[in-house]
């Protein structure tokens, strides 16, 4: 009896070990490749469904890729935000760009919007901070405009005819000031005013001469990298004029990670909770944890290729920096406070 009762202690304690080893085994290289590829998906299709406005299909979507409704109690969440957000005032008080004594050509132009048009919504899924848009204000134009195409940027936009315009182009300041709560400005030192024209003209060139299109992430949630010609989004462009013409590089690199605070907020935004959730539901539950990880280590590397508008304005706050810059619009709070 006392062998029977041994040997059964000794089989349950293997068991039990066997258990334990077998829940905190990490997964495979192709497990984990496969639960990326599927979150992919499944986030960018959301994304898509987002964009297009189209709740119809989006919610039958989700009916079958979430039928717990954890993603779509998300996206309500998320849409109750941008609602609250819509509610402003346009800031009337920011001077037009024409006026040479309160900016200068080449001025590097960053746009805390309201989040009501599509542009400013798809920002809104990865971005959480103060600054939306940006573009590099051509004053030039803009006199001989009457502030009409003046600010080189890349957009969503459509033509009178429907068509889809290139992602890069000239925008407006009516175009830009419908959905604007706040506008910073500076500009970039050691560059020559009468630089500034010429190196404008070849980035303007490159708009009526080559296609490009709008985009900050592929369809696989990977980011648009900086040297891409084709793909283009508004903070990009400022950084390649400075960059591809001047060589100065007008980026916070580190503005992300120098504080926890910065980093935890980011894993606020939509895209990284949708995300994080669908990969819960396609780990099992042992690999719980490898959510987190594989959904910080997606963000890392979007927030590590893109250059935002929040980054050029950090940069702008460095002396050493910006020679110049201020700050236009309506009432103003500490940076990243909200």
């Amino acid at each position: 009896m006392k062998k029977v009762l041994y040997l059964f202690f000794v089989l349950l304690a293997f068991s039990l070990f066997v258990i334990s080893c077998s829940q905190s085994v990490s997964p495979s290289q192709t497990e984990i490749d496969n639960a990326v590829a599927k979150a992919d998906e499944q986030s960018q299709e959301v994304v898509n469904l987002l964009a297009d406005n189209n709740d119809l299909a989006l919610n039958d979507y989700l009916a079958a890729e979430d039928p717990e409704g954890d993603v779509a109690a998300l996206i309500d969440s998320y849409k109750t935000a941008m609602s609250a957000a819509a509610s402003k005032d346009i800031g009337e008080d920011i001077p037009a760009f024409s006026d040479t004594t309160k900016y200068k050509n080449g001025d590097v132009l960053v746009f805390k919007g309201d989040a009501s048009n599509w542009q400013g919504s798809l920002m809104s899924l990865i971005l959480k901070g103060n600054f939306g848009h940006a573009g590099v204000l051509d004053q030039t134009a803009a006199i001989a405009t009457g502030n009409e195409a003046c600010v080189l940027s890349a957009s969503i936009a459509q033509d009178e005819n429907g068509n889809w315009i290139n992602g890069l182009y000239l925008q407006d300041q009516s175009e830009l000031m419908a959905t604007t709560v706040n506008l910073g400005r500076f500009s970039v030192p050691n560059v020559s005013d009468t630089a500034i024209p010429a190196a404008l003209d070849a980035m303007e060139y490159r708009i009526e001469n080559f296609p490009s299109l709008y985009a900050f992430l592929h369809l696989n949630l990977e980011p648009v990298t900086r040297d891409d010609d084709y793909l283009w989004y508004c903070s990009k462009v400022p950084w390649r004029f400075y960059n591809d013409s001047f060589g100065i590089g007008i980026e916070d690199a580190g503005f992300y990670f120098g504080t926890d605070a910065k980093w935890t907020v980011m894993r606020d935004t939509l895209l990284y909770k949708v995300y994080y959730t669908f990969l819960l539901k396609i780990l099992p539950s042992r690999w719980a944890k490898w959510a987190g990880i594989l959904a910080d280590r997606k963000l890392k590397r979007i927030l590590t290729e893109l250059i935002t508008p929040d980054e050029l304005w950090y940069w702008a706050q460095n002396p050493n920096n910006a020679s110049d810059s201020e700050l236009y619009g309506a009432s103003w709070t500490d940076f990243w406070a909200e």
